[in-house]
């Protein structure tokens, strides 16, 4: 629960500073760069923001203490009208809608299908969950639309229902941080979720570069600017995941079998600004990768994205013209 933090600033021509932090969380790292002629405010900025981070990896961890496991709990003890605070009350209205729009594949619902393939821990250690269970959780459908809130009450007709924002926390983050550093009239600023990217303003006048992971390489598979208030999220079979019997077995479950995703190696999606643009990369990169190749771009559509890019689960690239114009493959 720790989470470690980095920080770092460089001064550049005439008044310009440019500030770094990072921090351990939500299972990865992130980092934070600020624009601003003020070290000292940059340093408080970015010190805020870390705590920020490490109050939302406490109260969304999956297994270990907080807000989300005191809710799952009550949910599998069959508990009724469990009160949450108005927060937590707005994340699980907000991930439902996005998971609606998603058909599904987006589903925050599943943690025990997460837990049974052992990616609800530090250090993945391959599973085997066997038929029976997975069947057993496959026919109680555990999905967020059996969630009911009003008024900060949640009501759950699924005691099979185990929340696991993995798929949404970073988004989500990513939009607090970026509207917190507008309302201080922060000139620029990226902030960085272990590959979920959001950018502020520009750096010194100029866009944010940022790299698109090779899912299967140690560089960046593509580069592209990232304009203001836009984000951009990855998902891939190549950081969390462990090897059994040679096959690749990676923490994205597909909610219609209970298995890992396999049809992928990476989808990235990038959201134009907008009110939630953190929140709906994230969800959506997850939501297409579980897809896969096959009706990428009818999903892509449905979740009414222009600037998607996958790579299939044999390497090769599926990418919108949108993106494609937008990216420079190295």
């Amino acid at each position: 629960m720790f989470a470690a933090q980095f920080a770092s600033y460089s001064d550049h021509p005439a008044t310009d500073l440019i500030y770094q932090a990072r921090s351990y969380v939500f299972g990865t790292l992130a980092e934070i760069t600020i624009c601003s002629a003020s070290g000292r405010q940059a340093r408080h900025l970015g010190a805020t923001v870390l705590a920020d981070f490490d109050r939302l990896h406490r109260m969304l961890h999956a297994w270990d203490g907080g807000e989300l496991v005191a809710l799952n709990n009550a949910i599998a003890s069959g508990l009724r009208d469990i009160p949450i605070k108005p927060e937590l009350a707005r994340l699980v209205c907000d991930a439902t809608g996005l998971s609606e729009r998603s058909h599904g594949l987006f589903n925050p619902a599943i943690g025990k299908f997460v837990r049974l393939w052992n990616f609800h821990a530090s250090e993945f250690l391959p599973a085997d969950p066997g038929k029976e269970e997975i069947d057993r959780l496959l026919r109680a459908a555990p999905k967020m639309k059996d969630l009911a809130v009003a008024d900060d009450v949640v009501n759950c007709s699924n005691r099979e229902v185990q929340l696991d924002f993995g798929g949404y926390a970073k988004g989500y983050a990513l939009d607090r941080t970026i509207a917190f550093l507008r309302r201080r009239e922060v000139p620029g600023a990226l902030v960085n979720i272990g590959g979920n990217l959001m950018a502020l303003g520009t750096k010194l006048g100029l866009p944010w570069r940022v790299g698109i992971q090779h899912p299967r390489e140690a560089r960046p598979m593509a580069l592209l600017s990232l304009l203001d208030g836009e984000a951009i999220s990855t998902s891939g079979d190549y950081e969390r995941y462990f090897i059994r019997d040679g096959k690749r077995y990676c923490h994205l479950i597909d909610p219609r079998t209970g298995q890992p995703a396999c049809a992928a190696q990476s989808t990235s999606v990038l959201v134009e600004r907008c009110a939630n643009a953190g929140a709906q990369s994230d969800a959506s990169s997850g939501a297409l990768f579980i897809g896969g190749s096959k009706g990428w771009r009818e999903l892509s559509g449905q979740l009414g994205l222009n600037h998607t890019l996958l790579v299939d689960e044999r390497g090769e690239l599926h990418c919108s013209e949108a993106m494609r114009s937008r990216l420079e493959f190295v």
